[in-house]
């Protein structure tokens, strides 16, 4: 872009897509480990989504799509979006994100083995 835009020249980047929340969730249930096609009885018994009306707010843009018709004019720039790979790097970094924050307690069998191995 520095070699073919004058200096200051403002482009938007973005997938050119258009995704819902509804979209989003849906393909970030089916990433889940416990998903699996036969399982969705199951599934909705463990997942309840509500929506809740009172954090919703009226100004929010119901879509939103960058224009990139400047950058692509441009550069020639064709973006190659792969949503269920960003989704499953977004799953991956909360899993890591929660299992640092909140370990998990010992039970009361690995502790009493951890005692063992510490009298060795």
């Amino acid at each position: 872009l520095g070699e073919v835009a004058p200096k200051g020249t403002v482009v938007n980047l973005g997938s050119n897509v258009s995704y819902s929340m509804q979209q989003l969730l849906q393909e970030m249930v089916r990433l889940s480990p416990s998903w699996s096609e036969g399982n969705a009885t199951n599934l909705e018994r463990r997942l309840r989504l509500e929506q809740d009306s009172s954090r919703l707010r009226f100004y929010d843009e119901r879509i939103v799509m960058a224009d990139i018709s400047k950058v692509q004019k441009l550069t020639g720039w064709v973006p190659q979006p792969d949503i269920p790979l960003l989704l499953r790097m977004l799953l991956d970094y909360w899993r890591h994100e929660t299992a640092f924050r909140y370990p998990e307690k010992k039970t009361l069998k690995n502790a009493n083995a951890d005692e063992s191995l510490a009298e060795l």
